[in-house]
């Protein structure tokens, strides 16, 4: 089992998982949104998107998939009610 570090925006998840190679920054916007693939990640960011109807279960089944490792994730409320039931 794996540990979560779940966070808010800018608190440092991502700085963390540059840090240390044994933990992963599991970016939540690919699986909240429906990405354009022609379009990088983070100039998406602030965009209008349309919601990913797999929502949040794609986002927790991917961190259940990883837990071999530590994932930083996000703190959403949604993402957080699923944990309690893992």
């Amino acid at each position: 089992m794996g540990i979560i570090i779940a966070g808010f925006a800018t608190c440092g998840k991502s700085i963390l998982g540059k840090k240390y190679n044994n933990i992963k920054d599991l970016e939540s916007s690919p699986y909240k949104n429906i990405m354009k693939n022609d379009i990088p990640v983070e100039k998406q960011k602030g965009t209008k998107r349309e919601l990913n109807p797999l929502w949040p279960q794609n986002y927790y089944d991917a961190i259940n998939e990883a837990v071999k490792n530590i994932w930083c994730c996000s703190s959403s409320i949604k993402a957080r009610t699923l944990w309690l039931f893992w």
